[in-house]
């Protein structure tokens, strides 16, 4: 998991918001507001909110951490606009900006669903129940819009799976443990073997991109060039030409890719760890910043 960009709605889209969320303030019990804010949430305040919620969308899509790739398990399409803390829970929130996330399909109702934590202020885990008000508002959960997930989580390469990280407070140990948990992000093991698989996708195409970058001449860098995928390569180019060409395609096409967590794993551990990814950063260094 990785934090997600800062973005803000426009006042106008802020404020229809906040009228849908009127609607749930105003009711007296906690199970009238989560009645309300079921029955608004289905049909999002009619056409007029439901053409907000399309740019809510396309913006919560421009944040993706990949493109169109959900931003929990980060392998799926992102296709639902999911409440981090969820409305069953927190209808107070349920048209707060803030509380949406774009996730799939999977992650959103077969994993996470209702599911929800709190940490008390004793320490202690308590799992919610429907129909029954939170006692305390800290949920036991990472979110990516507020947090950054980095300060909870790493990604071991060797294994594809999420360790924690060390020297964490009791309070952000229940949060890592409880986003694993619910989101199910090691026990999914195509998501496990997913992982591994992008670090050797990654390993590949940056360890051929250093051949070409260090190729002398146009032949050195057809001989790197694997025969079955096409390259839009003009060979009339001179050699730089084709290198740039070359390093903003990889570019490009890193940033696409699923499972960017593993790049960034990649980036801060194993650029000084791995003698094979420290060859291919000292020389293209720049990619460190991609």
């Amino acid at each position: 998991m990785l934090q997600l960009a800062k973005e803000e709605l426009n006042a106008s889209d802020s404020a229809e918001l906040q009228k849908l969320q009127s609607n749930i303030d105003t009711k007296e019990t906690f199970s009238q507001k989560v009645d309300t804010a079921q029955k608004l949430w289905k049909n999002k305040g009619g056409t007029k909110g439901k053409a907000i919620f399309a740019r809510i969308k396309d913006t919560l899509t421009a944040m993706c951490v990949a493109v169109e790739v959900c931003n929990y398990c980060e392998s799926n399409e992102a296709t639902d606009i999911e409440h981090v803390h969820p409305k069953a829970f927190f209808p107070e929130i349920t048209f707060q900006w803030k509380n949406y996330i774009l996730a799939c399909k999977t992650c959103n109702t077969g994993y996470k669903s209702d599911k929800c934590f709190v940490i008390t202020p004793d320490g202690k885990v308590l799992e919610l129940q429907r129909k029954t008000e939170p006692p305390h508002k800290n949920i036991a959960f990472i979110n990516p819009r507020e947090d950054n997930p980095l300060d909870f989580l790493w990604l071991n390469l060797e294994t594809g799976e999420f360790e924690l990280q060390l020297d964490l407070t009791p309070e952000m140990e229940h949060k890592a443990r409880k986003t694993l948990e619910i989101l199910g992000l090691n026990e999914r093991d195509y998501l496990v073997a997913g992982r591994k698989s992008a670090a050797i996708h990654f390993f590949d195409t940056m360890d051929r991109l250093r051949r070409i970058w260090q190729a002398e001449t146009h032949e050195d860098i057809r001989e790197v060039l694997n025969p079955h995928s096409p390259r839009d390569i003009d060979f009339t180019n001179t050699i730089e030409a084709i290198k740039l060409q070359e390093v903003n395609r990889v570019r490009r096409h890193l940033l696409k890719l699923p499972h960017p967590s593993v790049w960034h794993s990649i980036k801060t551990i194993a650029s000084k760890t791995d003698s094979r990814w420290k060859r291919i950063f000292a020389a293209i260094p720049y990619a460190l910043e991609w």
